[in-house]
C-alpha cells in the first residue's frame, strides 16, 4: 500500500515539472521578437524638480538680551494733604486752567488748593507784631540807659526785657506760621486724584483734604521670580558700581493689549530705578521698579504694562523663529552654501541660481519674542532658509527665491501649486 502512494507522488511531481518547463518555453517565444529593455542612465534632476525655498541674508549685529515681565503702573509720588489746624474752609483754589479744583485737575507746585477762614489768624498776627515791636523798643531803651550809666536799670532788668523781646518774637513767628498754615498749597506738580472737602466745611487738624499724584514720571512695578534675579542683580550692580561705563539699566516698556485696529501700543523707553532687597511676603516675588517718562500723560497709574529688562548684549544673529527647526532638545537651521552656487536653465529659457544647503546645529541660542538669538563671534553674513526648510536634508540642492520681510514669498508659476502642497503655511 505504501509503495503505491510513493509512486503516485512521484508521478505528480514529474507532471508539475513538465508543466513549468512548457510555460517557460511559451514566455520565451512571446518575448523573442521584443527589443531588450535598457536600464535608464543616471541623470541630473531638472530645475523644475528641485525644491523651492525662500532665503534671507542676516548680518551679525549687537543684540539686546532681555527678560520680559508684566506689572502695574504706579505714580511717582502720592501725597495725602490736609490742614495743620482746625477751621472752616473759606475757598478752594483753581487749576492751571483757572477752573475750580476737582478730581483730575492739574496743578503746579505751589498752587493754592484751599484756604481756611483766616480773619482771626490775621488779627493775632497783627497783635503779635505789635507786641514784638513793643518788646524790642523796651529792650533798646533799657540798653541805652544802661550804657549811659543810669543806675535805675539793673542787669536783671535788662535781662528780663531781653527775655520778653525773645518771647514776643516767638509769638510773632507762631502767628506767621498759623496764618501760613491756613493756606494749603500743592507740594509738587501733579493731578488731584481725590478731593475730600468742600468750601464751607469745617475740618480738623490733619484731616485728609486732597490726594495728589505725581505722574510726569511713573513707576512700573514688576514681580520677578527668584530664579531670574541673579542676572538682574548682576546688571544692577554693574550700573550702580559704574562698571557699565555710565550706562543705565535700560528697559523697553509697552502697554498690554492693542488698539482697535490691532496694532500694538507705541514702545516707551525706561530705566530700572530700584531693585528690592527682599521678596514680597505674599507673592514671594522680588519687586523691580522701572522709571517711565510720562510728560505727555499718555499713561495713567493702574494700567498694566510689560517691560523688557535689558540684562546684557551679545554679538550674533537675529533669526525668525519659524526658520529654526526644533527636534527634542536640539535646534538647527539650514543655510545656503553660497560658495557652491550653480546656474541651471529654467523652463522659460532663463537661468536660475541653485545652491546646496547645509544643516547647521545651534549649540547656543535663546528664543526671544518672535526671534531666535544665535550668538556668534563673526562678522560674516549668513544666508538662512526661512521658508521651505522643513523637508530639506543636508547637501540637498534647492532653488532660491527672494524673501521680503513683511510679505509671503512669491513662488514661480511652474511650482506654485506643488510648493503650496508640499510646504503648507504654518
Amino acid at each position: 500500500m505504501q509503495q503505491t502512494i510513493g509512486i503516485a507522488r512521484l508521478a505528480f511531481l514529474l507532471t508539475l515539472t513538465v508543466a513549468a518547463v512548457f510555460a517557460m518555453l511559451l514566455i520565451n517565444q512571446w518575448t523573442a521578437g521584443a527589443p531588450e529593455a535598457v536600464a535608464p542612465a543616471s541623470q541630473e534632476p531638472s530645475i523644475q524638480e528641485l525644491a523651492v525655498v525662500a532665503a534671507k541674508r542676516f548680518a551679525p549685529e549687537t543684540i539686546d538680551i532681555y527678560d520680559t515681565y508684566a506689572g502695574l503702573l504706579e505714580p511717582w509720588e502720592r501725597y495725602t494733604l490736609g490742614f495743620e489746624m482746625a477751621g472752616r474752609v473759606l475757598t478752594l483754589g483753581n487749576d492751571i486752567q483757572d477752573q475750580p479744583l476737582d478730581q483730575g485737575s492739574r496743578v503746579e507746585q505751589g498752587t493754592v488748593l484751599a484756604r481756611l477762614d483766616d480773619r482771626i489768624l490775621k488779627a493775632r498776627l497783627t497783635e503779635a507784631e505789635a507786641a514784638r515791636e513793643q518788646a524790642d523798643n523796651h529792650y533798646r531803651r533799657a540798653q541805652q540807659l544802661k550804657e549811659r550809666g543810669n543806675s535805675a536799670i539793673s542787669a536783671t532788668d535788662l535781662e528780663d526785657r531781653w527775655t520778653a523781646k525773645l518771647q514776643a518774637e516767638a509769638r510773632y513767628e507762631m502767628a506767621v506760621k498759623n496764618l501760613e498754615d491756613a493756606t494749603l498749597r500743592s507740594p509738587a506738580t501733579g493731578y488731584i486724584a481725590r478731593r475730600q472737602i468742600l468750601a464751607g466745611e469745617s475740618v480738623s487738624p490733619h484731616q485728609p483734604a486732597f490726594e495728589l499724584v505725581e505722574s510726569d514720571r511713573l513707576l512700573l512695578v514688576l514681580g520677578v521670580p527668584e530664579s531670574r534675579m541673579p542676572e538682574i542683580l548682576g546688571r544692577w550692580r554693574e550700573v550702580r558700581n559704574g562698571s557699565a561705563q555710565g550706562e543705565a539699566f535700560q528697559a523697553h516698556v509697552e502697554l498690554v493689549g492693542r488698539d482697535r485696529f490691532g496694532q500694538p501700543w507705541p514702545r516707551l523707553s525706561g530705566r530700572v530705578y530700584r531693585v528690592s532687597e527682599t521678596a514680597d511676603d505674599k507673592t514671594g516675588l522680588f519687586e523691580v521698579e522701572v522709571e517711565v517718562a510720562n510728560a505727555e500723560q499718555r499713561l495713567k497709574p493702574g494700567m498694566v504694562a510689560r517691560a523688557q529688562l535689558v540684562i546684557g548684549q551679545v554679538q550674533g544673529y537675529r533669526i525668525p523663529s519659524p526658520a529654526v527647526l526644533f527636534r527634542s532638545d536640539q535646534a538647527y537651521l539650514f543655510k545656503l552654501q553660497e560658495d557652491e552656487r550653480q546656474t541651471l536653465a529654467s523652463s522659460t529659457s532663463e537661468t536660475e541660481a541653485v545652491y546646496p544647503v547645509q544643516r547647521v546645529p545651534l549649540a547656543r541660542w535663546s528664543e526671544q519674542g518672535p526671534d531666535v538669538i544665535v550668538p556668534q563671534a563673526t562678522e560674516n553674513p549668513l544666508s538662512v532658509v526661512v521658508r521651505g526648510q522643513r523637508r530639506l536634508v543636508d547637501g540637498q540642492r534647492v532653488r532660491v527665491i527672494a524673501w521680503q520681510a513683511d510679505d509671503e514669498p512669491t513662488l514661480p508659476a511652474d511650482v506654485s501649486v506643488r510648493a503650496s502642497v508640499a510646504e503648507p503655511k504654518p
